[in-house]
């Protein structure tokens, strides 16, 4: 009993001291990328992209309603915590793996070794830099190592019961787990595979039974048709197995692989399900199932895991429902059967082909993944991979020590590593050219990684220990040890708290007021891609700042769906297309009047510029263009820049550049906190003193709400030399 309250407090230890750092680096509001768009699906219960994520936004909307800080701050730091308890989680699966490794004879200091191994491994987690970053934003990724961690324990739970009494209740558990997690996001599927691969080395039998659940996860990312294909196979699989055995007749197993393969075809073909063809495929699996119920424990089993995969999935259903609704943000309105599915395949991003490779495999290798490895652990600021050597090192002893020693749960750990890392880079097929860095598609991979430096840990300590045979100079050299082993995570902590600290961070919340505050009742802006769409949809739909314009995203306009809520849903866009046009503008390009293919979205942004026009030539609704667009799409001598618009001309006589109404956006309405804040090591920044209250913005425009804070400071302006407003406000220089 001491030793397991011993091993719980320092479980607690290492779970307090993480959910401490995330909070106090939290993301105060919405940050770019994808967190603002989840933020506020969460708020409204919206549909986010595909494919849909439900589980995550019925969470959200659950923390949303905490009665806690801000509602970004809610959503936020619900990936906080579920990144505390991934850590809590990590640190007892990595005890378990060294206690596994030391063997059954085990001494008081053998525990000690365990306990600082899987601090050190669970605490090297915590704060890589990676999962350190997307436990302190709204993001899918935390809540997905949650489940994955969850699940790969709920492995070990069984491995261990197993040994002492035949189960699979922890693993009817992992079924419901990954089934329900797959709403989450798509990588907890993952996780059936190496699962599947420790049930089979300590129990072939229940393997078999496992088979249908944990593999039919592999194709949840082709969507529900092809998952339910693979589901079909696999079964004609377990019931010629029972068929051998002697528990079903050899005509039942035949009937029923009949009827499985004629749901195949339509799960592999482009012909949609009928209902006859559903009925006859389900039929295929249960009926050999529920002939051998009375009598053999396996059919209850497999039936169980059936009906759990279909309860756990169930949150799709959301999908439809909100999407029937018409929330402010409803990525695909996936309201009908044909639009759902589109969601679940995705099939709004392209298909994905595994050949030809999109770049060099020295890219795919190195840039899109080494260099991110490399450098998640930094106990020195160094470049490259030298000043996270010594964790990579310890990684690499600690997959050695246990693979010599736990043979079972080397394989484990080695499947999951595997898979979330070469097995990403083969399936990603990075081009050379990515948007952003990619580093947190291989979160999991870390992660696995993570463990065996706990491992190795344990080994150098352990080492170290039996390199003596004095038993007074033993215990010295094995502390001292451990206190260097521990000094790590502090020493990573240390380095990355600098660019991973987002108190005051207010940059993508207040771009998306200064973009959106200044700019005429009733208009429109049009957007590029990301991150000059999300945080405007976040302000509007989280903060209710500006709803009554309408963001209009050049990317997403390539899409039938999206030009009909363009069409019909306000704040409207003028577009005047019938149904039928609109549904051949969403195979993604078209032909122009001279008969030149062009994508949808220039077609599209011409039509509704002509369609914007009074008989007088004046706009129906005034357009802005994002300075963020790439593409003007020809109407470039149109423009007159305003900040961070162009507002767009009824002819070519205005200005390229509206002075006074920029130097006004700039000085009296614009907003720039977190301004006097560092940014990167190294890098240039601005300081200011206490700006006066005349220079705050407290004119807003007459459609909007009063912003939530007064504070406001000076734009830092790019330049060498320092400057000072005409207006009598703050100076400001570079330092």
């Amino acid at each position: 009993m001491t030793q397991k309250r011993m091993a719980l407090g320092v479980g607690l230890l290492v779970f307090l001291w993480a959910l401490w750092v995330y909070f106090t680096t939290l993301t105060p509001t919405v940050p770019f990328w994808d967190s603002g768009e989840f933020i506020a699906v969460s708020k409204i219960l919206g549909v986010p992209h595909p494919p849909g994520t439900p589980f995550f936004v019925i969470i959200g909307r659950l923390a949303t309603l905490v009665p806690w800080a801000t509602i970004a701050q809610r959503v936020n730091g619900l990936s906080a915590l579920a990144a505390a308890l991934t850590v809590l989680l990590t640190y007892f699966v990595g005890l378990r793996f060294i206690r596994l490794a030391q063997g059954p004879s085990r001494s008081r200091a053998d525990e000690a070794i365990a306990l600082v191994g899987a601090f050190v491994g669970a605490a090297m987690l915590a704060f890589s830099d990676s999962f350190w970053e997307n436990s302190i934003e709204a993001e899918v990724y935390q809540m997905m190592s949650l489940a994955q961690i969850l699940v790969f324990w709920l492995g070990l739970k069984w491995w261990e019961a197993h040994e002492q009494r035949p189960t699979v209740g922890p693993l009817l558990v992992a079924v419901y787990v990954m089934w329900l997690s797959v709403g989450l996001h798509l990588g907890v599927g993952v996780m059936g595979v190496p699962l599947l691969v420790l049930v089979a080395f300590v129990d072939r039998k229940v393997a078999m039974l496992f088979a249908m659940p944990f593999l039919a996860l592999l194709r949840v990312p082709a969507g529900l048709e092809k998952t339910a294909g693979w589901v079909l196979a696999t079964s004609i699989v377990v019931n010629a197995w029972f068929a051998y055995q002697g528990k079903i007749k050899g005509w039942l197993a035949l009937l029923s692989a009949a009827a499985c393969a004629y749901g195949i075809y339509f799960a592999q073909s482009d012909a949609s399900f009928t209902a006859f063809g559903a009925l006859i495929a389900t039929a295929g699996v249960v009926v050999p199932l529920i002939v051998m119920f009375p009598k053999h424990k396996e059919a209850r089993v497999i039936l169980l895991a059936l009906l759990l995969m279909v309860i756990g999935y169930s949150t799709h259903i959301y999908l439809p429902i909100r999407a029937s609704l018409h929330p402010g943000i409803n990525e695909g309105a996936p309201a009908t059967w044909d639009r759902l599915r589109d969601l679940l395949e995705r099939k709004q991003y392209g298909e994905m082909h595994l050949l030809p490779r999109r770049s060099s495999i020295e890219n795919q290798l190195n840039k899109e993944f080494w260099r991110y490895f490399s450098r998640q652990w930094p106990l020195f600021p160094t470049d490259r991979a030298w000043g996270s050597l010594l964790p990579l090192l310890l990684g690499v002893g600690g997959a050695f020590w246990q693979a010599r020693r736990d043979h079972k749960g080397f394989l484990y750990n080695f499947v999951f590593f595997g898979l979330n890392t070469a097995g990403l880079i083969v399936f990603l097929n990075f081009t050379d050219h990515e948007v952003r860095d990619r580093d947190y598609f291989f979160q999991s991979g870390y992660h696995a990684y993570a463990l065996w430096i706990g491992v190795g840990a344990a080994w150098a300590i352990q080492w170290v220990r039996d390199s003596f045979t004095v038993e007074s100079v033993k215990r010295i050299a094995w502390t001292v040890t451990a206190g260097l082993m521990l000094l790590q995570p502090i020493l990573v902590l240390r380095h990355l708290w600098y660019t991973h600290d987002r108190r005051g961070n207010y940059v993508a919340r207040d771009y998306a007021y200064n973009m959106l505050a200044p700019l005429a009742p009733n208009s429109f802006v049009f957007t590029n891609g990301d991150n000059d769409t999300f945080p405007l949809w976040y302000i509007q739909q989280v903060e209710g700042f500006r709803k009554d314009v309408r963001v209009v995203n050049l990317s997403l306009l390539n899409t039938d769906w999206y030009i009909y809520q363009l069409r019909d849903e306000e704040p409207k866009v003028p577009i005047h297309l019938a149904d039928a046009d609109i549904d051949r503008l969403g195979e993604g390009a078209v032909q122009d009047s001279r008969g030149n293919v062009i994508y949808t979205n220039q077609s599209m942004v011409q039509h509704i510029m002509s369609e914007d026009r009074n008989p007088d030539g004046s706009w129906k609704k005034p357009p802005y263009f994002a300075v963020t667009v790439p593409e003007h799409m020809g109407f470039d001598k149109y423009f007159s820049l305003e900040g961070l618009v162009y507002r767009v001309n009824r002819d070519t006589l205005g200005p390229e550049v509206d002075a006074e109404k920029t130097r006004h956006n700039m000085y009296d309405v614009f907003r720039y906190r977190g301004c006097s804040r560092r940014t990167a090591a190294g890098t240039r920044r601005c300081t200011r003193t206490r700006t006066p209250r005349r220079c705050r913005a407290t004119t807003p425009p007459p459609t909007s709400s009063s912003p939530s804070s007064t504070r406001s400071s000076i734009i830092c302006p790019t330049r060498s030399a320092s400057w000072s407003a005409s207006s009598g406000c703050s100076r400001a220089t570079w330092t």
